[in-house]
């Protein structure tokens, strides 16, 4: 069995305070929605400018990239000269050692002709 709703002035007020509590709260999602609103012309501003900077900070790291990139090549070029240079090096070196054991052995060869000389009383 359905229970009848009893209608009073006191529930019609009742229903009627709730409603226009209802209705404050609905003004004031309204209210702040309302200044969000407002504030979207000055962020969209500030988002120009955002991206304006990001286009120009993108760039920047674009051209250095760019530059890393001849650098790096440079720097890799150079370690294979440098490379070539020590190898050049230590053959130069090698080649030195040889020369000057060469010279050496001549000097000790030419100062044992002299001492051999001296021996036999024959000096230059």
């Amino acid at each position: 069995m359905s229970r009848k709703l009893k209608v009073t002035l006191e529930t019609v007020n009742e229903n009627i305070q709730t409603l226009l509590a209802k209705v404050d709260g609905i003004e004031t999602r309204f209210d702040r929605m309302a200044r969000d609103v407002a504030k979207i012309p000055d962020i969209e501003r500030r988002l120009s400018t955002i991206e304006a900077d990001v286009a120009s900070l993108k760039s920047r790291v674009d051209n250095l990239f760019g530059l890393y990139e001849k650098l790096d090549k440079r720097i890799e070029r150079l370690e294979h000269e440098y490379l070539a240079i020590t190898v050049a090096l230590k053959r130069l070196e090698q080649h030195y050692e040889r020369h000057e054991a060469d010279r050496l052995a001549e000097r000790v060869q030419i100062l044992e002709q002299k001492v051999a000389a001296l021996e036999k009383g024959n000096v230059n």
